[in-house]
């Protein structure tokens, strides 16, 4: 009995022997069977489609093609961005909108996640250089960029003063200012707001004959005429609308002469509080006629300046002629010499971006960098920055990089500008501390001025400082309102 015992589990053994070498084997195989890998053409590590096409996906395991009516039973699929390209079970890429992406292919059985990075791209009209690597220049956004600024002048109007209210861009690339945003009174049109646009004080002078254009100029950010005009509107026809709209001067005049007035009145031994006397709008007006004005040095359109990167050519495609830079270290560069050292300037640069995201650009001189600026929309804007010139003279490069490309949008560069401001002053003593404190004293010392700033450069730090911590971008501010009467 024994003995049939031991035989019967040697069986079994065997038997269990067997399957698990098979099993083994076919696991085995299996998994040889799950590399899998994407035969179609790239460029620069990029699989590049033009928006509004297809492509099909060419795959491979263990170097055996698979055929298309087998793809989807052995590879699933998946779009890292389906606004920007989708796939089908049947790896069928669809090019949806500009920008980059990846694709994640998995085989159903076993094996390792592979990933495609994927870029579409739109064909650009006018472009020098290598035209395959503009495709991308074209941005989704552009039909609408000289939408911007003329429908809500042009569109209801018949005016002849509506060229005038359209072609100001100043108006709207005044982008964080809280007065202008005050701007949803359609109503109060027919009084003063055509030349609110041009100037916001003296708009009510012309209100009787600039009347059919208000609507526009509503929209356009007007701070002074709509404010206070709404009891004008009970009667558009009548001529008595003007007179109502003499209350926009007094606005004004009184917000002038409250805010001076309450940083004059120091209030020595009184609260603080009113004496922080750093708001730029009270102390601006005193100081900014002891400034020189900037000297313009040099100057260059971008799309005449020698270009680098995988991707930078020169374009057309939003309306004017511009340097687009679609990927990290894109460049287009010229040279300044610069004389002597100890040096203030100011660079002024003109740019859009492909689409309503922000669409930055590096500024090196030389070999360090000095500075960035970014763009939002299709308009051409501008932005600017201040830098210092220690110890750099003679002839230096002046170069425009892209550094933050996250395959949201291109930039596009059109031109630059650059001021000299003065010399840098030497750095002054040491202050003396005061025997009391200001609170007893009533003089708050600026610490900036102390240092050598002038106060048109200090209002100009604290006015740009108040914007970006209020009304900056999300990476930059520190307040975030929610609602009509919340923030956090």
């Amino acid at each position: 009995m024994g003995k049939k015992i031991r035989q019967l589990v040697t069986i079994i053994l065997v038997i269990a022997m067997i399957i698990t070498t098979c099993i083994s084997k076919e696991t085995y195989l299996e998994a040889k069977k799950s590399i899998v890998s994407v035969t179609n053409k790239k460029t620069s590590g990029y699989l590049v489609i033009q928006k509004g096409k297809r492509k099909q996906l060419n795959l491979i395991i263990n170097n055996n093609k698979i055929q298309k009516n087998q793809i989807k039973k052995k590879v699933k699929f998946k779009s890292a961005n389906r606004k920007i390209v989708t796939v089908s079970k049947t790896g069928v890429l669809k090019a949806k909108k500009v920008g980059k992406t990846k694709i994640y292919i998995t085989p159903k059985k076993a094996g390792k996640k592979i990933s495609l990075k994927i870029k579409v791209v739109q064909e650009a009209t006018n472009v020098s250089g290598d035209s395959a690597h503009m495709t991308s220049a074209t941005p989704a956004a552009t039909a609408p960029q000289q939408a911007s600024a003329t429908p809500a002048a042009t569109a209801p109007q018949q005016a002849s003063a509506t060229p005038a209210i359209s072609a100001a861009p100043t108006a709207t690339a005044d982008p964080a200012k809280p007065t202008a945003t005050v701007s949803a009174a359609p109503t109060a049109a027919p009084t003063a707001a055509p030349t609110a646009t041009a100037s916001s004080i003296v708009g009510p002078k012309v209100a009787p004959t600039a009347a059919p254009t208000a609507a526009p100029t509503a929209t356009a950010g007007s701070i002074v005429g709509p404010t206070v005009a709404p009891t004008a509107t009970a009667a558009p026809t009548a001529t008595v609308a003007p007179t109502a709209t003499v209350a926009p001067t007094a606005t004004p005049t009184a917000t002038a002469t409250v805010a001076p007035t309450a940083t004059a009145t120091v209030a020595p031994t009184a609260d603080p509080t009113p004496v922080v006397s750093a708001k730029p709008t009270a102390t601006a007006p005193a100081i900014s006629s002891a400034t020189p004005e900037p000297q313009k040095i040099a100057s260059e359109d971008c799309a005449n300046m020698d270009k680098g990167g995988p991707w930078a050519g020169v374009s057309n495609a939003l309306g004017f002629s511009a340097m687009v830079l679609c990927a990290n270290n894109d460049y287009c560069s010229t040279s300044y010499t610069f004389t002597g050292t100890n040096k203030k300037y100011r660079m002024v640069v003109k740019g859009a971006s492909s689409n309503d995201t922000a669409a930055g650009v590096s500024v090196y001189i030389g070999d360090k960098k000095v500075g960035a600026v970014s763009f939002t929309g299709t308009s051409l804007s501008t932005q600017s920055f201040d830098f210092k010139m220690k110890d750099v003279t003679g002839e230096q490069e002046i170069k425009f990089v892209l550094e933050t490309d996250n395959g949201s949008n291109n930039t596009y560069v059109n031109s630059y500008e650059l001021y000299y401001i003065g010399d840098i002053p030497a750095t002054p003593a040491a202050p003396v501390p005061a025997s009391k404190g200001a609170a007893y004293t009533g003089n708050y010392r600026n610490l900036f001025k102390e240092y050598g700033y002038s106060e048109d450069e200090i209002n100009k730090k604290v006015e740009s400082t108040w914007e970006k911590l209020f009304h900056g971008t999300d990476d930059e501010r520190l307040y975030y309102p929610v609602g009509d009467d919340m923030a956090y």
